[in-house]
């Protein structure tokens, strides 16, 4: 599987990206195009409102997947729910919404193209236990002079 991401804030030569596999594109549109799934993780800013809207979703290649799991108003819930309906897109996965709590009943819950979940993932007992060992296995690790196995954006902690 080929992996592109897209940050504008991160530069090509970052050590995460030959660490993961993954390829970084300067160019939002030309990556939607390539990809197969598109997956959102990105804050909700000012500069990322409504970053998928009619113009990020017509750049998406017809027939893929769409995943946003980092915040509702990221998307146009109006424009992916014309996407998902004309088959421009194949499918979609949501644990965030543009409206929280969204409002009773809409057409996204009515394809069936579309798994909504609750934005409460990582609130598992499970979850919670895996990232305190993850954290503590880390700062040990540190601390004994040996790089970080879990991080994010960053040059290999303890190096």
């Amino acid at each position: 599987m080929n992996v592109l991401a897209f940050d504008p804030f991160l530069e090509a030569t970052s050590p995460i990206f030959a660490d993961i596999g993954c390829e970084l594109t300067d160019d939002l549109e030309a990556g939607l195009a390539a990809a197969d799934f598109v997956s959102v993780h990105v804050p909700l800013t000012d500069q990322t409102r409504l970053l998928f809207n009619t113009r990020t979703l017509a750049a998406i290649k017809r027939g893929a997947y769409f995943i946003n799991t980092s915040r509702g108003g990221v998307v146009d819930e109006r424009m992916l729910l014309l996407a998902l309906q004309s088959g421009h897109l194949a499918g979609a996965a949501l644990d965030v919404r543009e409206s929280e709590p969204p409002p009773i009943r809409n057409a996204l819950e009515e394809l069936d193209n579309v798994i909504l979940t609750p934005h409460i993932g990582s609130f598992t007992t499970e979850a919670q236990t895996r990232t305190f060992e993850a954290v503590c296995n880390d700062l040990d690790r540190i601390l004994r002079g040996a790089p970080a196995e879990h991080f994010v954006n960053l040059a290999l902690p303890g190096r």
